[in-house]
């Protein structure tokens, strides 16, 4: 028994007997197809060509053991969209022949419901992005992920190990994420493939994993959609802190890759750097650039922000000044005097990441923590004590009360997110 394990570039041609129609996906990259032998490759496509219709065994060229797990593991890690292929199957010869004989997670029936549903899920997410760039679409695929998607180890639902799993039923682990994220690209032929290898979370526990390696402008980049989502903190808004990586910033948590990095050096599509949040040291510069943010990200309509150090040591004096020191609210009431929208500045969450050097502020609207709730606690009290807050003289001690507990609380209220 044969088996591709789970969470184990060029934008090429297509296999010629690759069956796909063109409605299926815009443009796809055959990443592991083209580094099989033209052997490996026929049986690939035979393969591809005939799954669909769930046969008990696939006739395929002469192939030994270990090349027909290469197939097979090309075959699942270039086609998201191909869902009744299970996770083993074996090597069969009779009669001088040689035979692929899959297993199958679902009826044909199942499957081509599934399938049908799943492509046209990736086509309505796709209509979203039309007229963008590839780097506006890739974060748009991301940030759709995100949200509405959670991170669910459901062993026993292999759906939560595919596309379907995260773009139809919301629920998956690391290899639905992928791909799914995968699935998108390939619809808007941005080059992308699935990286697998081994990762170690913030506990200190590694496991194997899964992520995508995108291709933006010639260069490549690493995208762990997974580990950008707020597992736990669903209120969260996405985080960035994996969107396009170099091979030395991934390395911080991402222990080993397969197959080997192509080399990822450059940092112009990373996130931080492109929107020139990311910073070399911390100072007043760039305490104004991050007021500047915070006035453009509520400006929007949006209450949170991330930025992130090329350095642990300015990492480090950032979150001292900020939050040990309390800066924090002096930047929030910077913004609140030049921003349209009232932002509350004695009220922030935030997170840190330690290992990626990035902090991540939840920002809070003017009333939810602020002048409402105090006014209409004073108002509260007025009527327990027998008076009319509605009457001359009354009417505008409410008001009164709540700004002077602005004045005189400015950081009465600051909630750590994270580690």
């Amino acid at each position: 028994m044969l088996a591709v394990l789970p969470c184990g570039c060029t934008h090429q041609d297509a296999p010629v007997a690759q069956g796909l129609s063109t409605t299926e996906l815009k443009g796809q990259t055959y990443f592991y197809y083209h580094r099989l032998t033209e052997t490996e490759q026929e049986a690939y496509s035979k393969i591809v060509r005939q799954i669909r219709s769930h046969p008990e065994r696939i006739e395929i060229p002469q192939l030994e053991n270990e090349a027909l797990l290469r197939v097979f593991q090309a075959v699942s890690y270039d086609n998201p969209q191909i869902l009744c292929m299970g996770d083993t199957c074996r090597l069969a010869k009779q009669s001088g022949k040689s035979y692929f004989v899959p297993s199958y997670r679902c009826s044909v029936e199942e499957c081509a419901g599934k399938t049908e549903a799943l492509l046209e899920k990736a086509r309505q997410v796709c209509d979203n992005v039309q007229g963008k760039t590839d780097y506006e679409k890739e974060l748009f695929f991301h940030d759709y992920l995100i949200e509405h998607c959670a991170y669910h180890e459901d062993t026993g639902n292999w759906q939560a190990y595919t596309a379907a799993g995260a773009l139809l039923n919301g629920k998956a682990v690391c290899e639905g994420y992928s791909r799914a994220f995968q699935l998108l690209l390939n619809q808007e032929g941005i080059d992308n493939y699935l990286m697998t290898g081994s990762a170690r979370d913030p506990s200190g526990r590694v496991d194997g994993h899964m992520w995508n390696l995108i291709t933006l402008d010639g260069a490549p980049y690493h995208v762990d959609v997974t580990w950008d989502d707020p597992v736990g903190n669903e209120q969260l808004a996405p985080s960035h802190a994996y969107f396009n990586l170099t091979d030395q910033m991934i390395a911080a948590n991402h222990l080993t890759f397969q197959p080997e990095a192509p080399g990822c050096r450059e940092t112009a599509a990373n996130f931080f750097v492109r929107n020139h949040l990311y910073f070399s040291r911390y100072g007043d510069e760039t305490r104004a650039r991050i007021v500047e943010e915070i006035e453009q990200t509520i400006s929007l309509g949006r209450w949170n922000i991330e930025f992130c150090f090329s350095s642990r040591a300015a990492y480090e004096e950032a979150i001292a000044d900020l939050f040990d020191r309390e800066r924090i609210y002096r930047l929030l009431e910077r913004a609140n005097l030049s921003g349209g929208q009232r932002l509350q500045t004695n009220a922030v969450q935030y997170q840190c990441s330690d290992e990626m050097f990035v902090i991540n502020l939840t920002l809070e609207k003017g009333d939810e923590y602020g002048s409402k709730r105090i006014e209409a606690a004073v108002r509260e009290l007025l009527l327990a004590i027998g008076e009319n807050p509605d009457r001359e003289g009354l009417l505008e001690t409410p008001r009164r009360v709540a700004a002077m507990y602005e004045r005189c609380f400015p950081a009465c209220r600051m909630i750590p997110g994270g580690t």
